[in-house]
């Protein structure tokens, strides 16, 4: 069976995973840390987050994009990078959609990635065109140049999280009993 990668993710995968190793085993934490003693490596996994970051991000797609809600304040990040600091660990997750996304993948990664290309593919059908943009890479944006990107509002967020408990207690009553009885046999 061929497998077709949808390129956001893939490049968002290698930036993570090369991330991860180039300050693991010999690279940053053995070599050109050891003048610091010791150091935490700490991952900081976010939903989507309210920063201006679509904004200035490139654009290939010739559609509108936004964030999908929830989306949540930049402050839980930094409270999570203080969290950290005070008290490192190897991950956590920032906002209810992180979380139930690496549980997801964790519990039926096949049937997240096909569900995350269909929500895509459906998202950019109905999205209003847009200019090809190549953000600023290249130079400076004129607009986003706040700590919020404004995308947020309370009463989607709430009604997208009740809608993602439901979904997880519903996925959780298909998957334990299903390892319950491949643990029994």
């Amino acid at each position: 069976m061929r497998r077709k990668a949808r390129a956001s993710a893939a490049r968002a995968t290698s930036s993570k995973r090369g991330t991860r190793s180039n300050v693991s085993g010999e690279s940053l934490v053995s070599r050109d840390t050891e003048d610091f003693g010791h150091l935490d490596i700490c991952d900081i996994y976010p939903s989507l987050i309210d920063t201006p970051g679509i904004q200035h991000g490139a654009n290939y797609t010739g559609r509108a994009l936004k964030p999908a809600p929830p989306v949540y304040a930049p402050r839980r990040v930094g409270a999570a990078m203080v969290a950290l600091a005070l008290r490192p660990r190897r991950s956590v997750t920032v906002g209810s959609v992180a979380s139930l996304a690496r549980v997801g993948y964790f519990v039926a990664p096949r049937l997240m990635r096909s569900t995350m290309s269909a929500v895509m593919k459906a998202y950019l059908a109905q999205a209003s065109r847009s200019p090809i943009t190549d953000g600023n890479v290249l130079q400076p944006m004129a607009e986003g140049r706040n700590v919020e990107g404004g995308w947020r509002s309370p009463a989607e967020r709430s009604l997208v999280v009740a809608g993602l408990a439901i979904a997880a207690g519903l996925a959780a009553l298909l998957v334990v009993p299903r390892a319950a009885r491949g643990a029994r046999q």
